[in-house]
């Protein structure tokens, strides 16, 4: 997987700029014996290429490419491009040495001003075999960058006022999963936007409408799966050959509970919250109030355990041990909350009064717990005599918290309503 580099080494970049020269680590002082120019192209008002970059409407009025070795956080190259009012696209030529790589990353940054806010970013690959100039430029599709705004906590309490990063956009997270570098967004569009952790840069590696209603995503060894609810399917996004990609993992498409050893003939009920632990996908299939399997060895479909058709599963979290499973009873019109063990005893965890649960997220000691309709962070201590349930923050400044994910120093927490996504230090909570 390609590397997208951070915010600080566009910046690094823009002081190159200022001083007329820079020595990157790992990389000589010396002139290169031998380079070549490649020419550069952001924006214009194709589709493929994702955004009108005019300053005049988009606010953008610097751009700044950086070039990196493909696998590598080598920088070999970068500059500013210019603005073609005519062909309403930016430009710029950027001159690399050759290098012992076939692929080299173009990271383009879009500010309001230089050292300005950032707006949209991009990223694409050029293979070095083959010269680009003139008219055969590199385009370089850009997106909105994602809100990614982070507080911090004090005591029991999550203070969501300090934003280090707010980006405007108009997509909302209805799933979230990590990496520990990278926090994967499966958007209200149909689309997954990366986002990188430290820097806040985002970039869109699977298009909008490309599924009908995701609901749920995973990160296992590089690769994402996701459940596409709208579609009764799981698939496979995978980054190769310079592009990310997907294809139907499982699933008929037909709207029912079945398993099978073959994955495409297998049938899910639409197949929401996923996670994953110890080779297997654990999957919430709501229309059937069951915990369905895929293992990724074999790829065959199963059934774990079923809560029954009165009971509506809302989301899956796992410590690495264990499952925990929130779900909404409609015969007692109430959430309960259940550890599952992987073969499939539930042991019920007693909230009390908890509001309808529809993010979850874990570690080794506490469950972490969003609800929609009361609009409140739970902190959640299971114990067999009864759950010790402590509110972190009231969300009742949030539009629709929905989907929760850990990479284990920080909890991420969308607000779908407002197209925002919170990043929370927690781990000084203990």
């Amino acid at each position: 997987m390609k590397t997208a580099q951070p915010i600080a080494c566009a910046l690094l970049g823009l002081c190159c700029l200022a001083l007329g020269s820079c020595s990157n680590p790992g990389q000589s002082s010396a002139a290169s014996a031998s380079s070549r120019s490649i020419q550069v192209k952001v924006g214009g008002s194709s589709v493929a290429r994702s955004k009108d970059l005019d300053p005049s409407t988009s606010g953008v009025n610097y751009i700044y490419v950086v070039a990196y070795q493909f696998y590598s956080d080598s920088r070999v190259g970068g500059g500013s491009l210019t603005f073609n009012s005519a062909a309403k696209y930016w430009s710029g030529s950027i001159t690399i040495p050759d290098v012992d790589t076939q692929y080299i990353v173009f990271n383009a940054y879009a500010y309001t001003k230089e050292n300005g806010t950032l707006k949209y970013t991009g990223e694409a690959e050029h293979d070095v075999s083959s010269d680009l100039a003139g008219t055969n430029a590199l385009w370089i599709p850009m997106s909105p960058t994602i809100s990614l705004q982070s507080g911090s906590v004090s005591g029991e309490t999550l203070d969501l006022s300090g934003a280090l990063q707010t980006y405007e956009t108009e997509l909302g997270a209805l799933a979230m999963t990590t990496d520990g570098t990278y926090l994967y967004a499966a958007t209200s569009d149909g689309g997954i936007i990366r986002i990188n952790i430290l820097s806040g840069v985002s970039e869109t590696i699977v298009p909008a409408k490309t599924f009908i209603a995701l609901e749920g995503i995973a990160c296992v060894d590089g690769a994402l799966y996701v459940s596409d609810e709208g579609a009764c399917a799981i698939y496979k996004v995978a980054y190769g050959s310079g592009a990310w990609t997907s294809k139907l993992f499982a699933g008929s498409g037909d709207k029912e509970e079945s398993d099978n050893s073959d994955p495409m003939q297998a049938a899910f009920d639409y197949p929401a919250a996923m996670c994953y632990m110890n080779g297997i996908l654990y999957i919430i299939d709501s229309g059937g109030g069951a915990i369905r399997t895929i293992s990724l060895g074999s790829e065959a479909v199963g059934t774990l355990h079923s809560f029954g058709t009165d009971v509506t599963p809302t989301s899956i979290a796992t410590n690495g041990s264990l499952l925990y499973v929130s779900a909404y009873d409609y015969q007692t019109s109430k959430t309960f909350l259940s550890s599952i063990t992987t073969s499939g005893a539930e042991t019920a965890i007693d909230c009390g009064d908890i509001g309808i649960i529809w993010g979850l997220a874990c570690d080794d000691t506490y469950i972490y717990a969003s609800t929609s309709n009361t609009k409140v962070l739970d902190k959640i201590t299971p114990a067999s005599e009864g759950a010790t349930v402590a509110t972190l923050r009231n969300l009742s400044d949030l539009t629709d918290p929905i989907a929760i994910c850990s990479e284990g120093l920080n909890l991420f927490l969308s607000d779908i309503g407002a197209g925002t996504i919170y990043k929370l230090t927690y781990f000084n909570v203990y």
